[in-house]
């Protein structure tokens, strides 16, 4: 996996769609692996040294866990203790279609930025992007995220992967 970086607020930001390299099998595999299974079968599939090459390959020890969200569900916004931590989606299905539900959504967290306009400079500018299978998205751990709830009728299913420094 060769990964791609955008900047925003001076910060990486990790978008990759990994759908022609990930087939829904090897998602599913990712889904129903045993938590104790899922690091070695997220390095399997290049991935732990895909998101540690994007940030600057000081990240040493994963932990990888499986996150099931139904109608309703979403992440309140939230920073992460992990040095870069990342979703990589491994599966959406769409009941009511709403083009904001299961949203993933990254904001510059620095307190009041939000008090800050300057035309065309990217600070108290959102990320947000669609939740769709084969999407891997990351971020260093003090970046803010979220994931926008969930329509009526939909299930989305994520692999977080959290990755701190030696």
């Amino acid at each position: 996996m060769t990964a791609r970086v955008q900047w925003m607020w001076t910060t990486p930001i990790l978008l990759e769609d990994l759908s022609d390299q990930l087939s829904p099998d090897d998602l599913a595999s990712l889904r129903d692996a045993a938590d104790d299974e899922l690091v070695d079968v997220a390095a399997a599939f290049n991935l732990l040294d895909g998101l540690a090459a994007a940030f600057g390959n000081t990240t040493t020890r994963w932990s990888c866990h499986v996150q099931e969200l139904a109608s309703g569900d979403y992440r309140s916004p939230g920073y992460d203790a992990a040095y870069v931590y990342a979703y990589l989606v491994l599966n959406r299905i769409e009941g009511t279609p709403h083009e904001n539900s299961g949203n993933i959504v990254f904001a510059d967290p620095r307190a009041g930025i939000q008090n800050v306009f300057v035309p065309g400079m990217p600070w108290n500018k959102a990320i947000s992007m669609r939740a769709e299978p084969g999407r891997l998205v990351g971020a260093p751990g003090w970046v803010s995220s979220m994931i926008t709830p969930l329509a009526t009728g939909e299930t989305l299913a994520l692999l977080q992967i959290r990755g701190w420094r030696a």
